[in-house]
């Protein structure tokens, strides 16, 4: 403890600026001149004041713990008694240090929140579902995305950039979606994490104008133009071409019309003479040429042409599903009308075993590629034609 003798001329001073004498390792006790002169002439004066300053020294650690975080600031403590030997404390701040301090304190709750909303981006991403990639960019408006209103309006449009989609809420008003600013593009899995239903709906055609409904029976969409309800996802359309053509291909019988049908001239077939296959032996086989061609699972067909050489013609469709597609190949061996129609059947077998087990009248296409070629001649050769 450090005491600080103050002259009569100086009193109001220092006890304007006590804070001047303040010392951050020792506590400071300002004390005039009179009450050193009164303390040497009155004992009991001067155990008054003893006693006084004892028992605040006593108290400064309960002082400073009183400060809290704040104590960190304090640059020094220091104590006054007045005439009437009431003590009063007085701390000094250390305004560099409450600054930093406070600059600290400010960085950490930055931060803190920071990381919060990290987190908080982490889980959400966590949470975000991919439901079909490369699903492309739709236009959402952004109280949909927001959560200002929900799902009502969809339709698709053809569109060089994206995928056609634009979804309204069921707030929005002309207006608002006549105004750019409110509308987004964002991948179209944002919107179906928003709202799944819109999933089932995802692969229709552009020109589809759709209403969204919620009702005791569920979610679903109803086609503006039609009133027909979509409850089902819709099916890729090349899936749905594909489904179509294994249906129809497991039929037991086709009529005549559908294979004169392939090689007719039309708007969606062009015919293309691929060229001249060579039958030195009579005998056809069909196979995958990247795949099967000479081994065993090529198909040798138990009828056998005349020797000689033939045309093989082929029917080219072009459609905005799955593109350019050859639909079908015919080895023309005469000029005459053909009079019926029977399935080919592999060696070995004829058309009354058809349907048995084991017996196949297909070959695999696996590299997505067919042939007809003769079977080995006498000098071990292959002659085809992709």
């Amino acid at each position: 403890m450090d005491f600080i003798l103050v002259s009569k001329d100086m009193k109001q001073q220092a006890q304007a600026n006590a804070g001047r004498f303040a010392n951050p390792n020792r506590m400071v006790v300002l004390i005039d001149e009179e009450k050193i002169e009164r303390m040497a002439e009155d004992e009991s004066f001067r155990k008054q004041y003893e006693g006084i300053i004892a028992s605040a020294a006593n108290k400064m650690p309960q002082i400073a713990k009183s400060l809290g975080a704040n104590a960190d600031s304090v640059k020094g403590y220091g104590m006054q008694v007045d005439k009437g030997g009431t003590a009063t404390f007085f701390a000094v701040i250390d305004k560099s240090l409450a600054t930093q301090k406070s600059r600290i304190e400010k960085n950490a709750a930055k931060k803190a929140e920071a990381k919060k909303q990290d987190k908080k981006a982490a889980e959400k991403k966590a949470e975000f579902k991919e439901y079909i990639k490369g699903a492309g960019g739709s236009i959402v408006s952004k109280s949909i995305l927001n959560g200002a209103s929900k799902l009502k309006w969809l339709f698709r449009e053809d569109s060089e950039h994206g995928n056609g989609w634009i979804a309204f809420g069921d707030t929005d008003t002309q207006e608002y979606v006549d105004n750019a600013e409110n509308m987004v593009v964002v991948d179209f899995n944002v919107l179906a994490n928003i709202e799944p239903t819109v999933l089932n709906v995802y692969y229709m055609p552009v020109g589809s104008d759709l209403e969204f409904r919620f009702d005791k029976t569920g979610k679903y969409f109803v086609d503006t133009r039609t009133g027909k309800e979509i409850r089902e996802p819709v099916k890729h359309p090349a899936q749905a071409a594909f489904e179509k053509n294994l249906k129809f291909l497991n039929q037991e019988t086709y009529p005549m019309e559908f294979f004169e049908g392939l090689f007719a001239e039309n708007g969606g077939m062009t015919l293309v003479t691929a060229g001249q296959v060579d039958f030195p032996t009579g005998e056809v086989v069909l196979a995958d040429p990247l795949a099967y061609l000479g081994t065993k699972y090529s198909t040798v067909l138990e009828r056998k042409v005349t020797v000689g050489s033939y045309p093989v013609e082929l029917s080219v469709c072009s459609s905005d599903i799955v593109g350019i597609r050859v639909a079908a190949a015919r080895l023309i061996l005469s000029d005459k009308p053909a009079v019926r129609y029977e399935i080919a059947m592999p060696k070995g077998s004829r058309a009354e075993d058809f349907g048995k087990p084991k017996v196949f009248t297909f070959f695999g296409v696996d590299c997505g590629r067919s042939c007809l070629f003769c079977g080995f001649t006498g000098r071990g050769g292959i002659q085809g034609i992709f």
